[in-house]
């Protein structure tokens, strides 16, 4: 059974790997629908100044640590964790679990080009699970609506949303409901990893916790941006937190506290 806890003000579910997969494939063949989330270090800086991506994703039904650091720091600080997956992972084990279920997935994300090459590539390496023809991530608002029918028309098992945040919590939170999808994972640029213009980080970089930096050299973009909320949470919240919560005995003490956000 998964159970969900709040920590450092976040929410964040405790299972066990095979857990996780019951619990994918019983969504599945009820069509109750959860969607999969997580947060990440270098995400923590923004509920400062991306807030709403904490509010939308609070409403999200399973929550992982998104990177080994996060999952870590969580049980350095003596918090109740069960196994440990990030999100580019847990897409991985959706991709198994419908090949070996026949299931259906679809990606909503990237560009056309690259959601094409992802869906040609997946049908390979999975060729048990459907996956047809997806929709790319350049959208305007107002084609919401065409985007959640033409997404029902496929009745799909399971919806990978390859978009940034915002715009994925924004879009998942938003249309949920209309979603006839049991299975959301809002997981970034995994459709870039699976077309393979980008690349997943080496396994030892994930188990050392720096995954982030790997990340950088393959997006020079995002540099600086990440490598200031990286080092503000390396130098400023972790062992502020730490002091709070191992040397005051704070357990409620959160990331909102730290950055002085009140609801």
């Amino acid at each position: 059974m998964i159970e969900t806890h709040r920590y450092l003000g976040l929410k964040f579910s405790v299972f066990s790997i095979n857990e996780l997969k019951q619990d994918i494939i019983n969504n599945i063949h009820t069509r109750a629908q959860k969607i999969y989330f997580g947060y990440s270090l270098t995400q923590l800086p923004w509920i400062k100044t991306k807030p709403e991506l904490f509010s939308l994703s609070d409403q999200f039904d399973v929550f992982v640590p998104d990177g080994k650091g996060l999952y870590m720091y969580l049980k350095f600080l003596g918090f109740k964790i069960g196994d440990h997956i990030n999100l580019p992972d847990l897409a991985d084990l959706m991709l198994r679990i419908a090949d070996e279920n026949q299931f259906k997935v679809f990606l909503l994300g990237a560009t056309e080009d690259v959601n094409t090459t992802a869906v040609e590539n997946l049908s390979k390496m999975y060729p048990n699970a459907l996956i047809p023809v997806g929709i790319n991530g350049y959208y305007e608002k107002e084609d919401e609506i065409e985007i959640v029918k033409k997404i029902n028309l496929e009745n799909p098992d399971i919806l990978i949303i390859g978009i940034s945040s915002p715009k994925k919590e924004q879009f998942a939170s938003k249309w949920r409901e209309s979603l006839n999808v049991p299975v959301i994972i809002p997981c970034g640029g995994m459709i870039d990893v699976y077309a393979g213009k980008t690349k997943r980080e080496p396994r030892w970089i994930q188990n050392i916790g720096m995954a982030w930096i790997y990340r950088f050299i393959q997006e020079p973009k995002r540099l600086s941006v990440l490598l200031k909320n990286g080092f503000s949470v390396l130098l400023g919240f972790m062992p502020y937190a730490w002091f709070q919560i191992k040397i005051l005995k704070n357990k409620n003490y959160s990331i909102q506290n730290y950055y002085k956000i009140y609801s």
